[in-house]
Parts: structure tokens; C-alpha cells; sequence
């Protein structure tokens, strides 16, 4: 397919979807990889913008068995864990840092610290366990809406979230640091 043609179907997309929807799509989009990259993540805009454009190519198959909104949330959400899982050098450097001392990270609120304590562990869960975590408690996605998501039995998404969970806790046993966080209001 030519850069031609690919511009012509892009363009037809964009049309059905709606520009009016994508606009008004764009803000919980860019909420939700803040969430998971954090504000602070250099590539917050970047991950916001690829994931309209796969909401663009992902419309088509949309089938109006959730909102437009949670769709959206659901690619922009799905485009973290990949650009999370895609940057194992970065995470790995993070993690480093993250287990020194450091003056400046100490005076962050533990809020902050905690979330980026998450991303590092979301990172290093199998993606079917990251998905279900991230559309429970990043999304607020129930077990049904999990379920229909992800063409799963109700049962297999609660083993995830089950499993997942028993992985986090097994970090937090192994660090006392963020154990300490866990702890601080």
C-alpha cells in the first residue's frame, strides 16, 4: 500500500469516527497515559497522540458493546503497557535509581513515588495480568466489562487479577521501602 493510499484510507477513518468524538475523546486519552507513564514521562505526549491514532485505525471494529469512551481508554491504556514493555533498558535504569538513595526522589510525596513504584512492577507482569490490574484499577473497569474486554471467561480475569496481585505482594514483602510507602498516608 502507498504512503497515498494509506493517507486516503486514514482520512476516511477520521471521517466516520467523527472529528467532534475524537476531540472530545482526546483528553481522557491523554488522563490515562499520564496515569500510567506519569506526568513527568517525556514521552506523555507522544504515547497520547499514537494512541489516537490507533483509536483511528482500531474505530472501524467498534462495536458499540462499551462506551467510545472506555474504547478509547481501553487502546490508551493497552499502547502503555506496550511502550512500558518496550522500554526495558529505560525501566531497568529506572529500577536501578529507584532502589538508590536519592535526595531528590526522597523529597517527592509518597504518592508520586508510589506510582512510579507501580509502573516499574506493572512492567514486569505478564500482559495479560498488567491489562486486567490497569482495567480494574487505573480504568475502573468491573469484572463483566473486563470479561467482555479482553473475550475472556469472568473466572480467567479474576485468576489474573488474583495472580497479579499475589506478585505485588511478593514485592512488597521483598522491599521495605515500598512497603514504607504502602504505609504513609
Amino acid at each position: 500500500m502507498n504512503g497515498e493510499n494509506c493517507a486516503e484510507s486514514g482520512t476516511s477513518t477520521v471521517q466516520s469516527l467523527d472529528r467532534a468524538l475524537l476531540v472530545d475523546l482526546a483528553p481522557s486519552i491523554l488522563r490515562v497515559v499520564r496515569q500510567m507513564l506519569g506526568p513527568r514521562d517525556p514521552d506523555v505526549e507522544d504515547l497520547a497522540q499514537e494512541s489516537l491514532r490507533a483509536l483511528i485505525m482500531a474505530w472501524p471494529t467498534f462495536r458499540g458493546e462499551c462506551s467510545p469512551r472506555h474504547f478509547a481508554k481501553r487502546i490508551a491504556a493497552q499502547r502503555c503497557i506496550d511502550a512500558i514493555r518496550g522500554n526495558h533498558v529505560r525501566i531497568r535504569a529506572l529500577q536501578a535509581l529507584a532502589r538508590e538513595p536519592n535526595a531528590e526522589a526522597e523529597g517527592e510525596p509518597p504518592s508520586a513515588r508510589l506510582r512510579q513504584s507501580w509502573r516499574l512492577a506493572l512492567a514486569e507482569l505478564p500482559a495479560e495480568q498488567a491489562n486486567a490490574l490497569t482495567q480494574r484499577y487505573v480504568l475502573g473497569y468491573t469484572l463483566e466489562e473486563i470479561a467482555a474486554e479482553t473475550r475472556v471467561p469472568i473466572n480467567t480475569v479474576k485468576s489474573r487479577l488474583r495472580l497479579a496481585k499475589q506478585v505485588l505482594r511478593a514485592k512488597v514483602a521483598h522491599d521495605p521501602r515500598l512497603a514504607e510507602l504502602l504505609e504513609s498516608p
